[in-house]
């Protein structure tokens, strides 16, 4: 088997398909792992007599490097809140304002939110009031004057 020539065109050229990659499939994965072969690049044009073992070395080393201080430029994901709330999607509803299908009286009605019909449960208001939305509790809307 020949010896295998690997030039700075060829490390570019992976670059550019790692790059693909990330605008295709967005993580940040594969940015820094690009950036690493576009420093191999560079080194293999400035080195050109380096062996490819040792510009691979580099393109790891920079690829690592760059994403353990990217990491730090990159907000963590939120796990309490937004992980809390999957289980309990009519919890994101607090905030809405409804209006009334049909009015609230001795503390209770209907709102429609979304395509969905709801028990509506506050202060006596007639059908039509706005009302917003407070508090959720099972699958009745705890809910207050606009």
């Amino acid at each position: 088997m020949g010896d295998l020539h690997v030039t700075y065109w060829h490390w570019w050229g992976l670059a550019g398909v790692l790059l693909a990659l990330e605008v295709a499939a967005p993580g940040v994965f594969f940015l820094w792992v690009a950036l690493g072969a576009a420093v191999s690049g560079v080194v293999a044009l400035a080195f050109p007599t380096l062996a490819w073992e040792t510009e691979a070395v580099i393109m790891m080393a920079v690829a690592v490097a760059t994403a353990l201080v990217g990491r730090r430029f990159y907000p963590r994901r939120k796990t309490g809140e937004a992980s809390g709330m999957l289980n309990r999607r009519s919890a994101r509803l607090v905030g809405r304002v409804v209006t009334l299908e049909q009015a609230i009286a001795a503390g209770s009605g209907r709102a429609e939110l979304d395509g969905s019909h709801w028990t509506v449960t506050g202060p006596d208001a007639p059908a039509g009031s706005r009302m917003r939305v407070v508090e959720v509790e099972d699958t009745v809307l705890k809910v207050v004057p606009e």
